[in-house]
């Protein structure tokens, strides 16, 4: 499986979770002690377009905050990283981080996403 093709499955998995959480529940406890629900998207929307933006050059586009629509935050995003890793060009790109080193951008991007999208809580606070 590409990264592309294991993105687009993690990601739509996600986003499955991130539709199906309340309005009311986004101040919820997530699984990572001290952060609720919204944390975790904005950790995803807001940390990770810094990352490749350092490591890679990499600009993604910007998507509404996270305070005002998670969901259409985290859809812009995911929508963002998905034609990132469908372009041709990106499996020639390398992200360089002090602490991961140098790695081809398509793989960082799978494996950051194998680690990081698993912390919305499954119940999506139905």
């Amino acid at each position: 499986m590409t990264a592309a093709d294991e993105h687009r499955r993690a990601a739509g998995a996600f986003t499955d979770r991130v539709r199906g959480v309340r309005p009311g529940a986004w101040d919820d406890p997530a699984p990572c002690a001290g952060w609720v629900a919204r944390d975790v998207v904005r950790h995803l929307v807001e940390w990770f377009p810094g990352f490749l933006s350092a490591g890679a050059g990499v600009e993604l586009p910007k998507g509404p905050s996270v305070d005002d629509d998670p969901v259409a935050a985290w859809t812009v995003h995911s929508d963002a990283v998905q034609a990132l890793l469908d372009d041709p060009a990106t499996s020639g790109r390398t992200l360089a981080n002090r602490h991961v080193g140098e790695l081809p951008l398509d793989v960082a991007i799978d494996r950051f996403y194998r680690f990081e999208a698993r912390g919305l809580p499954s119940s999506g606070g139905r």
